[in-house]
């Protein structure tokens, strides 16, 4: 038997073996999976094999794309060395992507590094900017928030694994908090200028019940708590036009003007990612196909599907909505 024949065949056993409702959603094996490849990396940042933020992401991601690819599952992996410029003025480090048939959900990763144990700096006052460089990457970030995807900060731990740290932190893994919260805390905590992000301003945050570890941050996502479902255009879309956004500084970043085009023998999930962190900035870049062979869109998780076709509705007029209950 070949080798896709026999993956076919044990992906079909594999759904015999679940309900309906959760073979189509992959819910509970995509973020354990993320998870475990994530505590495996702690594992090295305490050992001292990984020496910085670049390095941890693309160290989790490309165990993810292994780890998912050994479920019998495809997955895709793109690395690159964006320019200095790109990547400070847009705050992306890594991207992770769910795919279901012919719908993806995005996440956007910046990584930082604040010290759980010993704090060290991670932050500083851009006086061209007349703000933190982290406040400015967040309020860039809107532009994608925008367009449906999921952004936030991942905090790396560089403590023993098993190791309690600072309230909120993952025993095991790093810690993921959102745009959201981390945007209300920045207004007040950079305010006023020269005022920056300090490891100090951190940690009453994560003890605030806004934190994730990285299996509970895709669990959020898949179930639709955050993000929505985009075709591969609108992500493309999405992402040239967070490009083109302007620093608050008036600084120039480099700007891709054309997406790239997949070359001979190429994969189109491998050019997508290709395309994302082009215009993005992102280092590191995986996508997970969580669709059964053969399920395509019928697959779609309910809570997909639902956001979908609601996206597909024409905007309510007054007499659609009620003060209480919204669209009827």
């Amino acid at each position: 038997m070949s080798l896709p024949k026999l993956r076919e065949t044990l992906w079909g056993k594999h759904l015999k073996a679940t309900s309906a409702k959760d073979s189509a959603r992959m819910h509970t094996l995509t973020p354990k999976v993320a998870y475990l490849a994530d505590c495996a990396t702690r594992r090295d940042l305490y050992g001292n094999s990984i020496a910085d933020e670049r390095a941890y992401v693309a160290a989790w991601l490309t165990r993810t794309r292994d780890s998912w690819a050994a479920q019998g599952a495809a997955s895709f992996f793109v690395a690159r060395q964006p320019s200095q410029k790109q990547e400070v003025a847009n705050g992306i480090d890594a991207l992770l992507v769910i795919q279901i048939g012919n719908y993806y959900k995005a996440i956007g990763i910046e990584a930082k590094r604040p010290g759980m144990g010993v704090a060290r700096p991670w932050d500083k006052f851009i006086t061209t900017a007349g703000m933190s460089r982290y406040h400015r990457q967040l309020l860039k970030q809107h532009a994608l928030v925008g367009w449906g995807w999921t952004m936030g900060s991942l905090f790396l731990n560089e403590l023993c694994p098993g190791t309690a740290g600072p309230t909120g932190t993952d025993l095991l893994g790093a810690t993921f908090v959102p745009r959201a919260p981390l945007l209300a805390a920045s207004t007040l905590i950079t305010m006023p200028a020269p005022h920056y992000w300090k490891t100090s301003d951190l940690l009453p945050l994560l003890a605030t019940g806004h934190a994730y570890n990285v299996e509970e941050l895709l669990e959020l996502v898949i179930e639709c708590g955050s993000g929505e479902p985009r075709t591969a255009e609108q992500l493309v879309e999405s992402a040239m036009m967070f490009s083109t956004f302007e620093n608050d500084d008036g600084a120039q970043p480099e700007r891709p003007i054309e997406p790239l085009q997949l070359p001979p023998g190429g994969h189109p999930s491998t050019v997508l990612l290709r395309n994302l962190c082009h215009f993005t900035g992102a280092y590191a870049a995986v996508l997970l196909d969580g669709t059964p062979p053969g399920r395509a869109d019928a697959s779609l998780p309910p809570a997909w599907r639902a956001r979908i076709l609601d996206s597909r509705l024409p905007v309510p007029s007054d007499e659609d909505i009620t003060p209480d209950r919204g669209r009827f």
